[in-house]
């Protein structure tokens, strides 16, 4: 698996950040599928999904506050990015 230099081969963008309730996750133009996992500081799984679509609304609400990664592969290719619950 190839390990993406930038996030933009992977996903556009996620917001808003910090959030409280819903994360909002676009994949760049053309993606339409691509695996969603979030991981608390420790390295443990704490969701994930299969996005089918560019824009993805993916709930936090219950998630304990704290600093999590979201993390995105698609075609290959990985992408992270640190989020914030509030």
């Amino acid at each position: 698996v190839e390990r993406s230099r930038g996030l933009g081969d992977v996903y556009k963008r996620q917001f808003p950040n910090p959030s409280s309730d819903n994360i909002n996750v676009q994949l760049p133009t053309g993606v339409t599928k691509a695996e969603l996992n979030i991981f608390d500081i420790s390295g443990r799984l704490v969701r994930s999904a299969k996005m089918t679509k560019q824009n993805t609304i993916v709930s936090v609400i219950d998630l304990s506050s704290g600093i999590y990664v979201l993390k995105i592969q698609s075609d290959g290719k990985i992408g992270a990015k640190q989020f914030i619950k509030e």
